[in-house]
């Protein structure tokens, strides 16, 4: 089968030796190793160290059957700004023009956002007879008016209207909707003003642990030893790893450990690693003690050792309509490394972590909640061992192998079934 996957934003298989995939690469590697051809349509822009990986597009060929085709455009500094618009227009335009010498596929994969990309994909299905399947990952372009103030709202949706009927035609046009929950099929369906057809369903968040090699393993201890995160340490051991975001609330972070004794504190380790648009702030933040360090971005080897050597897992996001009906990456990053998650996201991941005892919900922007937490997980030892054995127990749900077999069983289906946009 020829499949063309199309997501922006995750690391490329060729940015290092071994990089940290994310879930279209993990996709891509699966069906293409499989034995399918696949032409993943990514960016060149490394949009969470805002920099381009190449000064204009580029295909390379990664594995025998699988093909990178970046995408360029301008960039952006800021992630709510024009700029990141225009970008995106760019990307919608690049793809038109070098999609349309190519073989048609059998089965297009779109993922959205951004919303451009998804509809010049869809357009091109339409076009050529070719199934399109737009996977719904984050809930443009609501999350944009959540930027404005709330008594802003109704005018900020009536600005964003081109928006919202574009998403309209997106799924109206599409084969099939994909989610990352059942809530966000449903919210794009909804948009789209259609009923549920056999096809549109969840397709779950997948891991992949990378293969690392004795030598990577020991440069990756090496490097946290030196920071002072050790096997069997004595301190609590918290960690994030991933995009520096404003939108994360990592302020109550930063205060959580302020309201805390000197003595509670130095039982207590927090370590954030990552960049983006947050982290020059949140560094002026870090305290004299080190009981927060940032160590910058980290590859896969390094947070597969933090992992192992962390006690929880940190995801402080904020508790708005995007995040409330999703489920974010980084949840199964944490459960496949045994990391009970501590969180202040309530809706899904609320309910996935309390309701399967693999972790703790506090207040949003409630630094005095989080300190209590932080407090009585380090005291209470017993308590986060026993959720870390409950993670490893979820996480064997979410095996990248039977989710991405499952679902290209559905393209299969979809396919014989005739159902082009």
């Amino acid at each position: 089968m020829r499949i063309w996957l199309g997501t922006i934003g995750e690391p490329w298989p060729t940015d290092s030796k071994n990089p940290r995939l994310l879930r279209t690469g993990v996709m891509a590697l699966h069906y293409a190793r499989g034995g399918d051809e696949v032409v993943w349509f990514n960016d060149t822009f490394d949009a969470p160290r805002k920099r381009h990986r190449f000064a204009i597009g580029t295909m390379l060929q990664a594995e025998p059957r699988l093909t990178l085709i970046g995408l360029h455009g301008s960039g952006y500094a800021r992630n709510v700004s024009l700029a990141r618009i225009r970008y995106h227009r760019q990307l919608a335009n690049e793809f038109t023009r070098l999609a349309e010498p190519m073989q048609p596929p059998d089965a297009i994969v779109a993922s959205m956002p951004p919303l451009e990309l998804a509809e010049a994909m869809m357009r091109y299905g339409q076009a050529h007879n070719v199934p399109v399947v737009t996977d719904i990952r984050d809930l443009w372009p609501d999350i944009w008016v959540e930027v404005a103030p709330r008594p802003l709202w109704p005018f900020a949706k009536a600005l964003l209207k081109p928006y919202y009927n574009s998403l309209a035609r997106i799924v109206a046009g599409s084969s099939a909707i994909s989610g990352v929950s059942e809530l966000a099929v449903d919210w794009a369906l909804s948009a789209g003003h259609r009923a549920r057809n056999p096809f549109d369903g969840i397709l779950p968040l997948a891991y992949e642990p990378p293969v690392l090699t004795p030598d990577e393993i020991a440069r990756a201890s090496a490097f946290w030893s030196a920071q002072g995160i050790v096997e069997n340490g004595h301190d609590l051991v918290v960690c994030y790893f991933g995009v520096l975001s404003r939108r994360y609330e990592f302020e109550p972070v930063f205060r959580a450990l302020e309201l805390m004794s000197a003595q509670e504190r130095s039982r207590v380790r927090i370590v954030i690693c990552g960049a983006g648009e947050a982290e020059a702030g949140m560094r002026s933040r870090l305290d004299p003690e080190g009981r927060i360090q940032m160590p910058g971005w980290m590859d896969a080897a390094q947070i597969e050792v933090l992992k192992r050597r962390a006690h929880v897992g940190l995801l402080p996001y904020p508790s708005s309509q995007d995040y409330v009906q999703l489920l974010p990456n980084k949840v199964f990053d944490y459960l496949t490394g045994g990391l009970p998650i501590l969180t202040s996201l309530k809706g899904n991941v609320a309910n996935l972590v309390t309701g399967n005892g693999v972790g703790w919900l506090y207040e949003n922007n409630d630094a005095a909640d989080l300190k209590r937490h932080l407090v009585r997980l380090e005291e209470d030892r017993a308590g986060v061992t026993k959720a870390a054995e409950k993670c490893v127990a979820l996480a064997a749900r979410y095996s990248a192998k039977k989710i991405y077999d499952d679902f290209r069983a559905r393209l299969v289906a979809i396919i014989e079934s005739g159902r082009a946009p």
